[in-house]
């Protein structure tokens, strides 16, 4: 059930980026920018409501790997995840300038991560216990 929420949760935040890409990308004049402001924005929060029914998948696996140490991981697992979030920032700005303001590329690297990210989670996450709380576990 993990696997399938948090499958459904990325591949649909996957297809939610690359159409709010498409609907910038479509937005070329003055006018068609401001009418498709509103459609992007609301389906820019659908994408990412979407996107938050992934924590029903990845935080509960922590848990499946060690019930004892669960906190520390998911803890650790949070600081490496807050550096995308410093590295993206100055990597949009560049790829924006390189690219003439062409949101479509954000947009479509942001549903190709969430894509991988979905694909990776389906095919290796595991709801089996894997004992790493027992004294005499080979790490």
């Amino acid at each position: 059930m993990r696997r399938l929420i948090n499958t459904v949760a990325m591949g649909g935040a996957s297809i939610g980026f690359l159409l709010v890409g498409y609907i910038a990308k479509a937005s070329v004049t003055d006018e068609e920018k401001k009418n498709n402001l509103y459609l992007a924005a609301t389906m820019l929060a659908i994408t990412m409501a979407t996107g938050g029914l992934m924590l029903g998948g990845v935080w509960s696996n922590f848990r499946d790997l060690s019930a004892k140490y669960a906190p520390i991981l998911l803890g650790v697992s949070n600081s490496m995840a807050s550096l995308p979030g410093i590295v993206g920032q100055s990597l949009t700005g560049a790829i924006l300038k390189s690219t003439k303001n062409n949101w479509f590329i954000i947009f479509a690297l942001a549903s190709g991560i969430e894509f991988f990210g979905a694909v990776i989670f389906f095919c290796g996450a595991d709801a089996k216990d894997q004992q790493f709380d027992d004294e005499d576990c080979d790490l």
